[in-house]
């Protein structure tokens, strides 16, 4: 699966791929209450909501503007597949290999 990365795309995967265990942590019972995303809707709404406003709270002036705009687009990527598992009854997502 890794074989045909950049190793620039490498480590955006492996940061993906860290992310949702830690979004697994955080948000987890959400899904693992077993209660359906759809029951839980306007609570995932209301984390999304929450990403969007800190990446619209981003100052583009400050030099170091592209590292929090990383940092906030890997949590909505990380909350996306945590959700998406959610929605599809905790498929597992396979792993990055080295």
């Amino acid at each position: 699966m890794s074989e045909n990365l950049s190793e620039n795309e490498k480590l955006i995967l492996e940061a993906m791929l860290s992310g949702t265990v830690v979004q697994d942590y955080l948000w987890g019972d959400l899904s693992l209450n077993k209660n359906s995303f759809e029951s839980n809707k306007n609570v995932w709404i209301a984390v999304f909501q929450k990403r969007i406003d800190k990446i619209n709270e981003i100052d583009f002036e400050n030099p170091n503007y592209k590292v929090e705009l990383r940092k906030r687009i890997l949590q909505q990527a990380c909350l996306s597949i945590q959700a998406l598992k959610t929605l599809d009854n905790f498929i597992d997502f396979p792993k990055l290999k080295d």
